[in-house]
């Protein structure tokens, strides 16, 4: 066993793509097998773990987990060996095995639910599967890969458990529509009733990527009923999924309101029925495409609903104008009769929050 260093130059429980470290390690030899001898002969014992770390990582990212085992089995337990299962978690996500990378980041101590969350969102789309197919055969292949998931994290502490689930259904639904380049909403609308939300999240942001247009919530929900024909276009490649998002914003008034985890890490509002629950998700989906305005969402703040209502008035103070004063607006809805939207167009009054630039996930 090769003994424990400080980290010198360590990223502990979190990856970069230009850390010093990774650098440091370029010049080995793309053979796993080959880079773990050069770590194990390497002159400088602080240069060792970190080593065998980036031949995790390696190994992991080109199939090879018997090395990528031997790297991570060869760092004394802890801090280091918890950042190389975190590492063989995340490459092999993105390669697609879902559950490998569940079982590592189950060993990675006190990073695992960081780990969690970067194996789901890593997760590639796999370009075989889309909305198009039988509705029950797509929705069995989705559920069979989500039981997996389900059962390994089965027991897990700290909060994993749950945590974990919701992390990789809002995942794995997100990977079935969006980009996918059709969506119909076929295996959406046969979800059981615990996976309903992510599934009918996800349906509208592809129907939105793929219609555009500022009749966003009456072109969902037509969609969705059969009024008119699921929207088809060209798909998106895996670099290009990606979205508008912010961090959440925790509104007191929305403290005890059902919540799901979407793409970013954003948690959104779930309706009290299903009609309620795509116009939630129809705004989100608006929000998702960069250009919307902050204009599109004033309407809602009329809504006899409390959660269209309260997701439009977070959503509007989040995007840049096109013809709205926003300080004059947002002074108005501060007199508003409805505590949510006071709490939010103070709260945006304050932070200048419409201001700010989006988040941009990787």
């Amino acid at each position: 066993m090769i003994p424990a260093i400080l980290p010198l130059l360590a990223i502990i429980g979190c990856s970069e793509t230009h850390d010093p470290v990774t650098e440091a390690f370029r010049t080995l030899p793309q053979d796993p097998v080959a880079a773990l001898e050069i770590c194990q002969q390497e002159p400088f014992p602080q240069m060792v773990v970190p080593c065998l770390v980036q031949v995790a990582a390696l190994a992991s990212r080109k199939g090879d987990l018997p090395t990528a085992e031997a790297a991570c089995s060869a760092v004394e337990d802890g801090t280091w060996r918890w950042e190389c299962y975190f590492r063989m978690a995340e490459e092999l996500s993105r390669g697609g095995d879902a559950a490998e990378a569940v079982e590592h980041c189950l060993l990675a101590g006190r990073f695992a639910r960081f780990c969690t969350t970067h194996a789901a969102w890593f997760l590639p789309r796999d370009p075989s599967m889309d909305s198009s197919g039988s509705p029950s055969r797509v929705l069995d292949t989705l559920l069979s890969h989500y039981r997996e998931i389900e059962r390994l994290l089965s027991g897990a502490p700290d909060g994993l458990e749950g945590e974990g689930r919701d992390i990789f259904l809002s995942r794995l639904w997100f990977n079935l529509y969006f980009g996918s380049g059709v969506a119909d909403p076929g295996p959406a609308s046969l979800a059981p009733d615990y996976q309903a939300p992510y599934a009918r999240g996800a349906f509208a942001l592809e129907a939105l990527r793929l219609h555009g247009g500022s009749d966003a919530v009456d072109y969902v929900l037509s969609v969705w009923r059969g009024d008119i024909p699921p929207p088809r276009g060209p798909p998106l490649p895996e670099a290009e999924r990606h979205g508008r998002y912010n961090s959440p914003i925790p509104a007191p008034t929305e403290a005890l309101m059902q919540k799901i985890p979407t793409y970013g890490g954003v948690m959104r509002l779930v309706g009290r029925d299903q009609a309620e629950d795509l116009t939630v998700a129809a705004l989100e989906a608006m929000y998702f495409q960069p250009d919307t305005p902050a204009d599109l969402f004033l309407p809602w703040l009329e809504d006899g609903r409390d959660s269209v209502r309260w997701t439009a008035v977070r959503l509007l103070r989040l995007c840049a104008p096109d013809e709205l004063d926003m300080e004059d607006t947002l002074r108005e809805l501060a007199k508003a009769s409805d505590a949510g939207i006071r709490w939010h167009a103070l709260d945006a009054l304050e932070h200048r929050t419409w201001e700010r630039q989006p988040e941009a996930y990787r």
